[in-house]
């Protein structure tokens, strides 16, 4: 488990702490394209800067990352639901990814035509992908706008640890080699009586065509 810097020293909530979640999320494993995130969030704190040609980029790069973050946090998101409502199905990480791509095909998106696509978002994206499903929820309970620092993410922060870190807590003890990023203790979370709903009507016929891959 590896702990989100968005803490200063004092314990209150970093100002930069939106591109500090940001950074995590888009470089969870390379620890210096973080750091060098950061230090541009902060530097786009000040408006002029954010209209600099790095400013841009610093954002291009949150939204390119965000296809593959949505499909990483989607996989998260139905092995949380099937682990709470419907546990012997045992759905982990492969039929999870079955699960999504299965969804991208019916639904017609040209999200990812093959498994080894949302493989290769998952690999990528796994140890944020609860914090990928946490905005996710939150944007669809409607969270309000905290402000202008975390404007870039768009829904209340607080809503989004607390759904992020209800999903990594169940999870978890089910994904062998997964090393999170989790929100602080003391970090402020938005009290929620949420319920993670049920697997669909979809999601239950997806998961019966399923077929664990045959050794050659």
């Amino acid at each position: 488990m590896r702990e989100l810097p968005v803490l200063l020293s004092d314990g209150t909530v970093d100002p930069a702490a939106a591109g500090i979640i940001q950074a995590c999320m888009l470089y969870p494993d390379d620890t210096a394209s973080i750091e060098d995130y950061i230090s541009v969030f902060r530097m786009r704190l000040n408006r002029n800067f954010r209209k600099s040609k790095q400013g841009e980029l610093n954002i291009n790069e949150w939204r390119s990352a965000q296809l593959g973050g949505e499909m990483a946090g989607t996989v998260v998101l139905k092995i949380a639901q099937f682990h709470r409502h419907m546990p012997s199905e045992r759905v982990l990480i492969n039929k999870g990814i079955h699960l999504v791509f299965k969804e991208t095909e019916e639904t017609g998106a040209p999200i990812a035509k093959k498994h080894m696509t949302i493989l290769g978002y998952w690999s990528k994206y796994k140890d944020v992908s609860h914090i990928w499903a946490g905005i996710g929820l939150a944007q669809a309970f409607e969270a309000k706008i905290t402000g202008s620092n975390a404007s870039d993410i768009s829904p209340d922060i607080k809503m989004a640890a607390e759904f992020a870190e209800q999903i990594a807590d169940l999870v978890a003890p089910l994904l062998k080699g997964w090393s999170p990023w989790r929100f602080p203790k003391a970090f402020p979370r938005e009290s929620i009586d949420f319920q993670l709903p049920e697997p669909n009507d979809d999601d239950i016929r997806w998961l019966r065509t399923y077929r664990a891959a045959q050794p050659k």
